[in-house]
């Protein structure tokens, strides 16, 4: 009886989760007046396409601090409450200060250009600040690296998937910084006790 109620909290819990991740698309299609974080470093950075690759394997990586800490019930509730915490604040965000950024068009064929303009378009160029492409794959390998030693083989793909974001053009730099900040700020207000 135990482990059955144990399951159906987590359940319950993983679907606050899945409704905090959606809060990112509906703030998404609320039409709000935009400002942008564009600074002198972001004409610096190059348009790379091919970055696109790198930037599509959050998507499964999102779920890493899950599959990571779901025999633990503790460790899997805290994931669960820093995801919806950080979904939670990116959402007030984009809704307080929302931001937008100006892309280029993409022309020519191939999977690289086909997935990029299918991000583009899944993915409205709103809601930048800060990155909750970076905040979410940097949170997501802190919660991982409270159970494993092997840090050092994910980094570098963590490190690749933040700098996509600025390659791909779908944020500015200063959408980076602030999505660091905001990551390290709930890792350390959720997991403070340890």
């Amino acid at each position: 009886m135990e482990i059955r109620k144990y399951l159906t909290k987590d359940k319950a819990l993983f679907l606050v989760v899945t409704l905090a991740y959606s809060l990112y698309m509906i703030t998404n299609y609320l039409h709000l007046n935009y400002y942008s974080t564009h600074i002198f470093i972001d004409d610096i950075i190059q348009f790379s396409p091919v970055f696109i690759y790198f930037y599509i394997l959050l998507y499964p990586l999102l779920f890493l601090p899950f599959i990571v800490h779901f025999t633990n019930k503790e460790e899997f509730r805290k994931a669960c409450y820093a995801i919806i915490a950080l979904n939670i604040i990116e959402a007030i965000f984009f809704v307080v200060y929302p931001t937008t950024i100006t892309r280029p068009n993409i022309t020519g064929g191939g999977l690289t250009n086909f997935l990029l303009s299918a991000i583009y378009t899944i993915d409205p160029p709103h809601n930048l600040f800060p990155s909750l492409h970076v905040s979410g794959i940097l949170l997501g390998f802190f919660i991982y690296i409270r159970k494993s030693n092997k840090y050092f083989i994910l980094l570098p793909l963590v490190m690749v998937i933040i700098l996509s974001t600025v390659f791909v053009k779908q944020h500015y730099f200063l959408d980076i910084i602030a999505g660091v900040a905001l990551a390290l700020l709930v890792y350390l207000i959720i997991y403070r006790n340890k």
